[in-house]
């Protein structure tokens, strides 16, 4: 499993074709839509991407993310950090 930095964009095709898979990590503060609505802005967004192509020779792109974002409870009023977990896959 190669792992590099994901470039700014990216030509999907060759990413398949190279089966490459990008790997990192950013600060929840670069995410400025979300941002406004969270209750602070610390934390870290990891993601994983891998292309390739499968036994059928289909290609397809698999992401994970992972993510603990600053929430504020609308009962309470209390802030809580859940810990988020999302993947996806595209063929």
């Amino acid at each position: 499993f190669m792992s590099a930095h994901l470039p700014e964009s990216v030509d999907a095709w060759r990413m398949v074709s190279a089966r490459r898979s990008f790997a990192g990590s950013f600060p929840v503060a670069r995410l400025a839509r979300l941002r406004s609505q969270l209750a602070g802005d610390s934390g870290d967004v990891d993601y994983q991407l891998e292309f390739g192509r499968d036994d059928l020779g289909v290609a397809y792109l698999e992401l994970q993310v992972r993510a603990v974002v600053d929430l504020l409870c609308q009962r309470t009023l209390e802030p809580f950090a859940p810990r988020w977990r999302w993947t996806c896959g595209s063929a």
